[in-house]
């Protein structure tokens, strides 16, 4: 079992003893959103510091932040899919700030890396045209086109057999 908490991602043994104890390169008090497993690879999101990758063989941690490519460093999900880690930006439904101020809202979006080749690709909307205030409705949230990429946060992701990506 692997558990990221206060700073750190910790591997938990059947009996619920740790096994390993790993400093993540992030300040304790930032949130640990997500931790997706799979072969030799652990990556763990942050709501700040961007994502983390750990490989269980070679003991190296690798911090990636929007100067290696992420479109931003609040991670709110990650799921796997093949080669593809799909990544759900914005804030956390948890921060208790999502959807109450209309500015903030719009702070997410959704995008992939590459597992092999640490490549990130970022689907964002149209640059052109950004929501009015008076467009917010009575809930405080902005409509959004389903022909278009999000603006919000990407609070799940998942994928089909096909690698096609679906968010909410």
């Amino acid at each position: 079992l692997w558990v990221g908490i206060g700073g750190q991602l910790l591997q938990l043994g059947f009996d619920l003893k740790t096994n390993l104890t790993i400093n993540l390169p992030m300040d304790v008090s930032t949130p640990i959103t997500a931790v997706c497993i799979a072969g030799t690879k652990v990556w763990v999101a942050t709501d700040g510091a961007g994502l983390v990758e750990f490989d269980k063989n070679s003991r190296e941690i690798r911090h990636f932040t929007v100067e290696d490519g992420l479109t931003m460093n609040r991670i709110a999900c990650l799921y796997l899919a093949g080669d593809t880690l799909w990544i759900g930006y914005g804030y956390s439904s948890k921060s208790g700030i999502f959807g109450i101020d209309p500015n903030l809202a719009q702070n997410g979006g959704l995008g992939q890396m590459n597992v092999t080749s640490h490549k990130f690709l970022s689907f964002t909307p149209s640059i052109g045209k950004r929501p009015d205030a008076d467009e917010v409705n009575s809930d405080h949230m902005l409509p959004e086109s389903i022909s278009s990429p999000p603006r919000r946060a990407v609070q799940a992701v998942v994928a089909d057999l096909d690698g096609t990506g679906w968010f909410t």
